[in-house]
């Protein structure tokens, strides 16, 4: 899978070099709703499909290919990860409340293709492409998980969403509607077969775009 993933990205950087040159470049930011799936369940549900809104930004550098495609290069700051309460009852009122929320920093670089065309001032996008997520940091509130150092550095996945743009001269605006799914585990395959998370996060952006040429 890591093969098929670095010849995608050789692709994607093929394409951008028949566009010649970035035509535009983008600033945006906004909240990432995260939170980690997982195979196995148990009889209630997972434990960890609580989202857990973080924090992002992102650059991004386009180049036209023809008037429908374009590439992009992406490269952010993303936050991730995931919040469980969990509140058991042992009757007459009592409750005793269990939280957990881990929070995974992560440097993601994503080359993408873009299919859209301008229509007057507007130029809607459908995106896809793959992402590659670099782990920085990590911190937790409340019973962090104690296996936390064993998290990959890195991590495989793929990007898809909507961008739409407005534009009036050399500038615009951009909303982007972003959906990350991961490939690669969270933990390594040596590790418990229960602990086979993966994270997904919705990345919902608001920016500013200014168009070279």
């Amino acid at each position: 899978m890591k093969f098929v993933l670095s010849i995608l990205i050789i692709i994607l950087l093929a394409l951008s070099a028949k566009a010649q040159l970035f035509n535009s470049v983008e600033v945006s930011t906004g909240v990432s709703l995260a939170t980690q799936t997982s195979a196995y369940k148990n009889k209630n549900r997972s434990l960890r499909e609580t989202v857990r809104p973080g924090f992002n930004v992102m650059v991004r550098m386009a180049g036209r290919i023809n008037k429908l495609f374009s590439y992009t290069s992406d490269l952010g700051y993303v936050q991730k990860g995931y919040r469980y309460v969990s509140v058991n009852y042992f009757g007459f009122g009592r409750s005793v409340s269990t939280e957990r929320e881990q929070l995974i920093h992560y440097i993601t670089y994503s080359p993408q293709l873009k299919f859209g065309r301008q229509t007057g001032n507007f130029i809607p996008s459908i995106i896809l492409g793959p992402r590659i997520d670099y782990q920085v940091g990590y911190e937790g509130k409340i019973n962090i998980d104690n296996t936390a150092h064993f998290f990959n550095k890195t991590i495989f996945g793929i990007n898809t969403g909507l961008d739409v743009t407005y534009v009036v001269g050399n500038w615009g605006l951009t909303a982007l509607f972003l959906y990350h799914a991961d490939i690669s585990k969270l933990y390594p395959v040596y590790n418990s077969t229960d602990l086979t998370y993966r994270n997904r996060a919705m990345i919902i952006n608001l920016g500013v775009v200014y168009v070279l040429n």
